[in-house]
């Protein structure tokens, strides 16, 4: 009986045989997923796809995250515009 469960053991997962794996072009093994985990993976696929309505709803899940690359690039050009502004005042207040 020892011996047959030393033999359903599964392999280790140090990150020696995690590179091993990637390098040699396998993909590391995962550990099964049970019950509620296995549960939220199922339905929260495809939700993060799209793939529960059809083109319509991946259309609209394109839409959004158009929308949510948009509201980043213009967060980070208002960042920069209130930067260059902060740095051009304090050159002006600075003596010359």
């Amino acid at each position: 009986m020892a011996s047959r469960r030393a033999s359903r053991r599964r392999r280790s997962r140090s990150p020696a045989r995690l590179r091993s794996a990637r390098r040699h072009g396998r993909r590391p093994a995962r550990r099964p997923r049970h019950g509620a985990a296995k549960r939220i993976a199922e339905l929260a696929d495809p939700l993060h796809f799209g793939t529960f309505g059809g083109w319509p709803v991946r259309w609209l899940w394109c839409a959004f995250g158009a929308m949510l690359t948009a509201l980043c690039a213009t967060g980070v050009y208002l960042y920069g515009l209130r930067a260059a502004d902060a740095l051009r005042s304090a050159q002006r207040r600075r003596p010359a």
